[in-house]
């Protein structure tokens, strides 16, 4: 059977999980006795079931031959499973439901690699993945309840869904779909001059432009800036890519700020955020939004270079046994290098840096402009979230609240991620 360096990896990732989780559950007070919740055979099982499934999706592609991508499954469970430990050791009940949501993540990757027989006929829907994403982003304006300043989630009882996660998919497909047609030919041709400037005739970059101010009208009714930073980001590089017009950088970065000083103007939450990015000490902006900036730096700060171990956060409130607000979905970057120090920080962006470089490969290997843009999008788009997260909890920029792929606790962006995964393996078939 095929694939073996993609076996060894994965059962080296799932090792690291299993040996972190193993640590932290010492630190809780773990012992042998499988009756307690914190005890190292439950945790064993836990993970014995999660090899179960991340080994079912390996054996699929072994089975039919697959020669897809051997690294990218094995990354991405690695993060995983520093994400489990790092929400583990936060909040232990957060890390239950988050090994549910795993499950099903891997149900939808292992779907996604049987299903998807042929990447290339997504472009058949151009239009179909522009109105989902216009759909999506319009569903929490109809039916979420703002919280801290912002409409994310939608409430279905059992669990809560964030339509922006699957939104950014669909963003993705559509601009991939667009400009490998002869539409996305004609714009990289911009043979329009009007005030000096190259643009492609109106008639092919009009759709383009309001797919993408729809887009961020909505975004911004929503007042989910973060996830308007990363469609942004992600728009403007695809596009790039498939016309290598600079212009479209240029009016990105003109345009970006002009938002920003808009949103600024207009919304008190986003204000607050600007206030902790520069100056968090104050009372009056701790008492506001510098709360989880100035608890961040201190959680980095006290990690140092060899940090203070798995499972001994002082984001945890040894007193209440609460958290730090949104630690495990704002804030696990900053856990992590509490416990895990400088190097194991480093480690993590390494991996980051490898599923994106893995998928800037696979799409310049590709025969055909669609998979290339979608394998060049989904990268980029790995590559802002983490920018624009990790970027906010060391106060490079604002802090924003969207989540650090694969490891931060949430189950729709662990399924999107996984989606992702999915796509970007389906684009590696075939190539070298």
């Amino acid at each position: 059977m095929g694939r073996a360096r993609e076996r060894g990896l994965l059962l080296t990732a799932l090792l690291v999980g299993l040996t972190g989780s193993a640590l932290v559950a010492v630190v809780h007070g773990g012992t042998f006795d499988p009756q307690q919740a914190d005890s190292l055979p439950r945790q064993a099982i836990v993970w014995a079931q999660l090899a179960v499934a991340a080994f079912g999706c390996h054996f699929v592609l072994a089975r039919r031959g697959s020669d897809a991508d051997e690294t990218l499954l094995p990354v991405s469970m690695a993060l995983t499973g520093v994400g489990l430990t790092v929400i583990y050791s936060l909040d232990p009940a957060q890390a239950q439901r988050q090994v549910t949501w795993l499950w099903l993540a891997l149900g939808v990757l292992l779907l996604t690699v049987i299903r998807l027989v042929d990447v290339a006929k997504l472009r058949e829907y151009v239009y179909v993945w522009g109105a989902g994403t216009a759909g999506l982003l319009l569903l929490p304006i109809l039916f979420a309840k703002e919280v801290n300043g912002a409409r994310l989630w939608i409430d279905l009882g059992v669990f809560k869904l964030q339509p922006s996660e699957l939104a950014k998919l669909t963003l993705v497909m559509f601009l991939a779909a667009y400009l490998s047609s002869a539409r996305g030919a004609a714009i990289a041709e911009a043979d329009w001059r009007p005030l000096g400037l190259r643009l492609p005739s109106p008639r092919y970059l009009v759709p383009l432009l309001v797919m993408w101010v729809a887009a961020m009208v909505l975004l911004v009714a929503l007042r989910d800036l973060g996830t308007a930073l990363l469609f942004f980001g992600t728009f403007i590089c695809v596009i790039y890519a498939a016309t290598a017009q600079p212009g479209y950088l240029v009016f990105g970065a003109i345009s970006f700020t002009c938002g920003a000083w808009a949103a600024a103007q207009m919304f008190g939450h986003v204000r607050n955020r600007i206030q902790a990015w520069l100056n968090p000490w104050p009372e009056e902006v701790l008492a506001k939004s510098g709360y989880q900036v100035a608890q961040g730096l201190f959680a980095i700060a006290a990690g140092g270079m060899g940090g203070v171990g798995l499972g001994m956060s002082q984001m945890v409130n040894p007193f209440t046994g609460r958290t730090v607000f949104a630690a495990t979905t704002d804030l696990p970057f900053a856990a992590l290098c509490e416990q895990m120090g400088l190097w194991g920080a480093a480690l993590v962006v390494a991996l980051y840096g490898f599923w994106v470089y893995r998928a800037l490969r696979v799409s310049l290997s590709q025969p055909d402009n669609f998979r290339a843009l979608l394998a060049l999008g989904l990268g980029v788009l790995m590559a802002v979230q983490v920018f624009v997260i990790m970027g906010g909890v060391t106060k490079l920029i604002p802090l924003t609240g969207i989540t650090l792929p694969f490891i931060s606790y949430g189950g729709s962006s662990l399924i999107s991620n996984f989606l992702m995964l999915g796509l970007l393996l389906r684009c590696s078939e075939g190539q070298r």
